[in-house]
């Protein structure tokens, strides 16, 4: 791979990440001399803002390493269905590879720090616009993920690219390889085009409210509360009928 596609890809990684994070663009802010330096919100923030900055120098062409055929840790498959007018993309990532190639810096899971990976994959687009992207599955092993999705497209030099990133929940374990599947609606109708789309971050509220409720049922808590209620209902019930 040469140093020009490295940085490419970089960039790449660097505008996913501000749409997951929920702007619409990369947003950089103005740098002053003597401008009082702002503590980042999470890590994720500063992976962000440091990964602007790469330039490089020299020939973009150079390719420094030599290529193992073997040695890409991701497996992609693409199906076109010419009737439902769809991409089916496939992507396949052994476990020895999943907490290199998975990491995911760039984001959280919740929006507020919460630890988060990713898979990530790009495919070629002929001529057809698209209207619609879905994560079909996501699986490490034989367990199925949340997830939340991130994807726009790229138009250069002629040539169209869809990039696709699946975010979902820091694993502490890889009980096997994981395997994920988008499906991408083509259309042809430019009113139905779009261009980009990120899920929101998963509020932290929301997380620890299941939490909590699934802590609660454990201890029965739940069921009591809820026979509590009924039981005052029907009380409420009996007098108004008296």
């Amino acid at each position: 791979m040469s140093l020009g596609e490295v940085r490419r890809r970089d960039y790449d990684k660097i505008v996913l990440g501000y749409l997951g994070c929920g702007a619409s663009k990369m947003e950089l802010k103005p740098v002053t001399d003597g401008q009082k330096i702002e503590p980042p919100k999470d890590m994720a923030q500063v992976m962000l803002e440091l990964g602007t900055g790469g330039i490089l120098i020299g020939d973009p062409a150079v390719v420094p390493f030599r290529g193992s055929s073997n040695g890409a840790p991701v497996s992609v498959k693409v199906a076109h269905d010419e009737i439902k007018k769809t991409l089916t993309v496939a992507a396949e990532i052994s476990a020895e590879h999943l907490g290199y190639f998975c990491s995911e810096p760039t984001a959280s899971w919740d929006g507020r720090g919460a630890g988060a990976m990713k898979v990530y994959t790009k495919v070629p687009l002929l001529t057809n616009d698209v209207s619609d992207v879905r994560i079909q599955r996501l699986k490490i092993g034989g367990v199925s993920l949340k997830s939340r999705l991130v994807w726009a497209l790229e138009r250069d030099h002629g040539q169209r690219f869809i990039h696709l990133k699946a975010i979902f929940p820091l694993q502490k374990v890889f009980p096997g390889d994981l395997r994920a599947e988008f499906q991408i609606q083509l259309t042809e109708d430019p009113a139905k085009a779009m261009f980009q789309h990120a899920d929101p971050p998963v509020a932290k509220s929301s997380v620890e409210s299941v939490t909590l409720a699934n802590g609660l049922r454990a201890v029965g808590v739940l069921p009591a509360l809820a026979s509590l209620i009924l039981g005052w209902q029907q009380l409420k019930k009996t007098r108004n009928q008296n």
